[in-house]
């Protein structure tokens, strides 16, 4: 479909859409040509790609890259999920809330990091549409590679801050409150652990060594 046909579809303008779409080309989930269109890479295909490097600063800025596409798709989603959530869903929902909380309690941010990409596949699958909820699950997949990065910036103060987060993004879409759900899914990604560490030395590699 045309961007036009996208936003009409999706309740957006054509401006997130072009955003939303330059955000997957560069996480290698869109290949975008010339003349012929935008397809959808294989998830296989886009999961191999973006395995990430150890370098630090390489990884990161993969990671910025992915985040970014997953920010865009997750205002649609949130847009969707207001609409089309039933009340299984939202069990489901408040059911991965309460076993995030669970991790917290267990100090095991690892676990904690992964039950938050279940969330937002979760929500995907509540916004009813599969095409979305594949991409999601692409670029959720994606980030999972990068646990590794995310769980050394973890502590109890920063998953809880995270929890309270996702708790509300979960309370926006029960209120069927569009408003509120885009204001937090843009805190979530504005706040997103590592992600200000990562877009710092992603720009100046030099600043790793004056910070250790």
């Amino acid at each position: 479909p045309s961007e036009r046909e996208l936003a009409e579809q999706l309740g957006v303008s054509r401006t997130v859409v072009r955003e939303a779409l330059s955000a997957l080309q560069l996480a290698g989930v869109l290949d975008r040509r010339v003349g012929e269109g935008t397809y959808v890479r294989s998830a296989q295909f886009s999961l191999s790609r973006a395995i990430p490097p150890t370098d630090e600063i390489e990884a990161g800025t993969s990671l910025i890259q992915v985040l970014e596409a997953r920010e865009a798709l997750d205002i649609s989603v949130a847009k969707l999920a207001i609409e089309n959530a039933d009340e299984a869903a939202i069990a489901g929902l408040d059911e991965t809330l309460n076993r995030m909380r669970l991790a917290i309690e267990k100090l095991d941010f690892r676990q904690y990091i992964n039950l938050t990409l279940d969330f937002h596949i979760v929500v995907a699958a509540a916004a009813g549409n599969p095409y979305l909820e594949q991409t999601v699950s692409t670029l959720v997949e994606t980030t999972r590679r990068y646990v590794w990065l995310l769980e050394r910036n973890y502590d109890r103060k920063v998953a809880e801050k995270s929890l309270v987060i996702h708790r509300d993004i979960v309370e926006a879409i029960r209120a069927r409150n569009l408003d509120a759900a885009i204001a937090t899914v843009r805190r979530h990604y504005t706040d997103y652990p590592t992600l200000e560490f990562t877009k710092i030395h992603s720009r100046d590699p030099g600043a790793l060594d004056r910070d250790q």
